[in-house]
């Protein structure tokens, strides 16, 4: 199952926007390093307020979603960055190639009641690998 996730989070200013954009910047490094099965994994302003974000990510399958996020380096990063006070998500959606095949309870459950995404079909063109 490959899987594409793409957010929109409002930050509560431009400060803790760049302070999370920072945070993102690590985990990106930690991802590109010790998982290369995480295809795509980028962050950026959306517009020029400087307070809304972007983040589209995009992983070879379910298990590798699991252990990027376990790796204990990126996980303090994760906490660095996101808390109650930081803002909250605008938008998310999942994007997958196998929408009819059931995910495991934790990816569900982090997909569901943490992320809260809105799952989109992947019905004309593919996801492409290197």
């Amino acid at each position: 199952m490959t899987l594409l996730l793409h957010a929109e989070f409002d930050a509560t200013s431009e400060s803790t926007a760049t302070k999370i954009l920072e945070s993102l910047a690590g985990m990106a490094d930690i991802v590109h390093r010790d998982h290369p099965k995480v295809y795509t994994y980028v962050f950026r302003h959306a517009d020029e307020t400087k307070t809304k974000l972007i983040f589209t990510e995009i992983y070879a399958n379910e298990q590798v979603f699991l252990d990027h996020g376990r790796d204990a380096e990126f996980g303090k990063l994760l906490q660095q960055a996101f808390d109650t006070t930081t803002g909250k998500s605008r938008k998310e959606l999942c994007i997958r190639s196998d929408i009819n095949s059931s995910l495991s309870r934790i990816t569900a459950s982090i997909l569901d009641h943490y992320l809260h995404v809105t799952y989109i079909s992947l019905q004309q063109g593919f996801f492409d690998r290197n």
